[in-house]
């Protein structure tokens, strides 16, 4: 069964075992897979490893926790991935110097986003009639340079610092390789007749979301497939998206390092974590998510433009072109330069940019209309008449006739017919009929993204993360499978806490060694626990921890036969 089809349930009450063990897992493995050997090692006092053991079959059993075949039946457990927001909002909280009084020096503005170097990227699709393949199944190097010198706030540095690996990094660079993989997985384009083109279809519907849908789309595609399966990374970039941070104000970006850092059993070495925090709010900065700053001892601060939570949260789907009406947001100047306002959706950017040139972009983004950009959209089918009624639809302020006159001039439907755009109007609009039908293969996967109108394929970007090669059943074993042998004790051995022979008391604190249970120790009026750890047999001594009822920290002790009048198996909940 894919995770992605595993039934959504209202999460269970867990028992106090369970939520302790639950939290432990999610700050030493976030949504990392651990094995049995990992599972075995994880310490969770007062617990014992027995009951360790049996509340992670609680939780899988739950939901809460997941479990996937390893090898030689072992197996593997992780969180699923669409419990870890809930896990944090529950587990974190927030450092109380989290936030800066004073304002940093800015350091790196936020860019205009990824939705716009999305927008970019389409464009010059559909300029080119798509992206020639080579027989290798690479892109034709004229047209991948022309690809990475577009105008987009992702640079170079940003991709490289996130040791994100593609499957062609001797031939594409990292800023084509980006706009390629989001193109790709946002399915805004398919493979057809040995070349990329644009899904008219997907296209149509990503122009109709609101751009903080967009957003959120697109993060969700990046967060783990170009984030670090590193944990405390993984712990740092999803931190950055608790409802807890407020949007606008000042994060300590070190502070927040500094609060997953002893997470782990065994903690990660602090410089390659706060590089690797250093590099992920570089990229959130070049994705338009967030402004970075530095304080005046050089430490990194970042402030989130978009609310994190947000980004993490389903998308607002398409709007019904139907009943939208998109108020006028530019204006068309005599020269023929076009100033479009901050607030234009990018369904107007679009439309402008078929026919216009793209001068600036800042708060308020610069085209104009020229000779060749005015034929050049004539030649992909975009009429004079629809260019002006575009225009004059979206300005505010008309359009002068100087402007009008070229555009009629410079647009012509004969240009548009010529035998050239001809060819390209069919290699641009033929995948919209491909789009109609995906293959069976596609099915599986773009299931859940067909409401929206876009088709998740494979992209060309990832870090190895195990978990997404898991398959995850619900094959879990139970107490007789857990502890074997369980049912062949002697009942009073877990049922009393009573006397026996020097012989039997060793040979029960053995059995309970073995699977790895507490005891409960009684002398005199005093009830202690034990968890014992090592046997040694001649002379026969057990160490372990002590739990004594005054003190909730153990002592390590070694015990003899003649130091426990009186004792029982501690059994976990689940067994009794």
């Amino acid at each position: 069964m894919n995770r992605d089809e595993l039934p959504h349930t209202t999460r269970p009450v867990l028992q106090e075992a369970e939520t302790q063990v639950l939290t432990r897992v999610w700050q030493c493995f976030a949504g990392q897979p651990f094995d049995d050997a990992e599972l075995s090692a994880l310490s969770v006092p007062p617990l014992s490893g027995a009951e360790v053991l049996a509340a992670v079959t609680g939780l899988v059993r739950s939901g809460e926790l997941q479990s996937a075949p390893k090898a030689w039946g072992e197996r593997w457990f992780y969180i699923p991935e669409n419990h870890l927001a809930a896990l944090q909002e529950q587990f974190y909280e927030l450092p109380p110097e989290i936030y800066a009084a004073a304002e940093p020096a800015l350091k790196q503005e936020a860019a205009p986003g990824l939705p716009r170097d999305v927008l970019q990227a389409l464009l010059f699709l559909h300029q080119e009639g798509g992206l020639e393949l080579t027989a290798r199944g690479t892109i034709h190097k004229r047209q991948l340079q022309k690809l990475n010198r577009l105008k987009t706030g992702l640079q170079p540095e940003h991709v490289y610092a996130l040791g994100v690996s593609d499957q062609h990094p001797d031939l594409y660079p990292p800023v084509a390789a980006v706009l390629l993989d989001l193109l790709l997985t946002l399915g805004l384009v398919r493979e057809q007749a040995g070349s990329l083109r644009l899904d008219s279809k997907a296209v149509r519907a990503w122009l109709a979301l609101p751009e903080e849908s967009m957003h959120a789309l697109i993060f969700q595609q990046v967060l783990n497939r170009y984030g670090a399966p590193s944990v405390p990374l993984q712990h740092f970039r999803r931190l950055l998206c608790c409802r807890k941070l407020s949007p606008h104000a000042w994060i300590k970006g070190d502070v927040l390092v500094a609060s997953i850092a002893g997470f782990q059993a065994k903690p990660a070495a602090m410089e390659s974590v706060t590089a690797g925090a250093q590099a992920w709010m570089n990229f959130m900065a070049a994705a338009g998510w967030a402004d970075i700053g530095q304080c005046e001892q050089g430490r990194p601060w970042l402030s989130l433009r978009l609310p994190g939570h947000a980004l993490l949260s389903p998308p607002r789907g398409p709007i019904d072109e139907s009943s939208l009406s998109i108020q006028p947001c530019l204006y068309v100047q005599p020269d023929g330069d076009i100033l479009v306002l901050p607030d234009a959706p990018l369904s107007v950017h679009w439309d402008v940019a078929r026919c216009a040139e793209r001068l600036s972009e800042d708060r308020i983004t610069t085209y104009r209309l020229t000779r060749e950009s005015l034929q050049a959209a004539a030649r992909q089918g975009y009429s004079a008449g629809e260019m002006l009624n575009g225009l004059m639809r979206y300005s505010l302020s008309g359009i002068p006739e100087s402007v009008a006159d070229a555009v009629q001039l410079w647009g012509q439907s004969d240009v548009a017919a010529s035998p050239e755009s001809s060819a390209d109007r069919e290699k641009l609009h033929c995948s919209e009929a491909a789009g109609q039908s995906a293959a069976p293969e596609q099915a599986g996967i773009t299931k859940n993204l067909h409401t929206r109108g876009f088709a998740l394929q494979k992209g060309l970007i990832h870090h190895d993360h195990l978990v997404e090669r898991l398959e995850p059943d619900f094959n879990v074993p139970y107490a007789d499978a857990l502890f074997p042998g369980l049912k062949d004790i002697p009942r009073s051995w877990t049922r009393e806490l009573r006397s026996y022979h020097r012989s039997t008391a060793e040979k029960l604190m053995e059995t309970a060694l073995g699977w790895r249970m507490a005891l409960e120790l009684g002398a005199a009026e005093s009830v202690v626990r034990f968890i014992p750890l090592q046997h040694e047999p001649a002379p026969w001594k057990m160490t372990g921890l002590l739990y004594e009822q005054e003190s909730a920290a153990p002592r390590r002790v070694v015990l003899g036969a003649e130091d426990w009048p009186r004792l029982r198996i501690l059994l976990p909940l689940s067994c009794e």
